[in-house]
């Protein structure tokens, strides 16, 4: 396991459930109209990056007993990795289109299977990005890196029934679930931070207003 990893800690985790049919719908247009696999990690990191912003209490971290607040939102990426994980960072996620943190995971996850990863790849990060969904996952615990203050878990996206306008669909669903240093960030903005993501993931665009 690597050295942002390793030093790495547990907290209070809270879950939500999103309904992923609009991004799943986006994803499928942008993937043809651009010939991208584009993945679900980049909408929940664009997501996660406005969300930041607007809660600044997850975006900072305690150094040294004292609590330090973010300006830039720089979130890293867990990569799995034949020997463990590395978490390079994207660095102020908040000011870049879903197509740039794309290329910045591609870009990340081939120099950490080539072993190219720079210390500064991986260094600075202010919140952290965890999927396991790949993995059949529905509820796991993300450990906070070092210095941070939060991390968010991805879990799988199942296709179960819902009920929306009082009527029931069938429709993909997905858990993420938030770990928080209760020193650090409370319950309700914790709760309020989930709620927003959720609220943007279910309708992206709000993203371009």
């Amino acid at each position: 396991m690597t050295t942002n990893v390793a030093a790495s800690k547990r907290g209070v985790t809270i879950l939500v459930e999103v309904n992923m049919t609009a991004v799943t719908e986006l994803k499928a247009e942008l993937t043809k109209i651009t010939g991208g696999n584009y993945s679900f990690t980049e909408f929940v990191i664009q997501c996660a990056a406005q969300a930041l912003t607007e809660f600044k209490a997850v975006n900072t971290g305690l150094v040294d007993g004292q609590i330090m607040e973010q300006d830039a939102v720089n979130i890293g990426v867990a990569i799995s990795l034949a020997h463990g994980v590395v978490v390079p960072v994207i660095k102020n996620a908040q000011q870049k289109s879903l197509r740039t943190i794309r290329h910045d995971i591609l870009n990340f996850a081939k120099k950490a299977h080539e072993g190219n990863l720079l210390p500064d790849d991986l260094n600075g990060g202010t919140f952290s990005v965890a999927n396991l969904g790949m993995f059949g996952v529905d509820q796991f615990t993300p450990e906070i890196p070092a210095n941070e203050s939060a991390s968010l878990g991805m879990c799988r996206i199942v296709k179960r029934p819902v009920a929306i306008n009082d009527e029931m669909a069938i429709q993909p669903m997905m858990n993420l679930c938030l770990s928080f240093d209760p020193a650090v960030v409370d319950e309700v903005t914790a709760a309020k931070f989930m709620a927003r993501i959720r609220e943007l993931l279910e309708q992206p665009l709000l993203l371009m207003t």
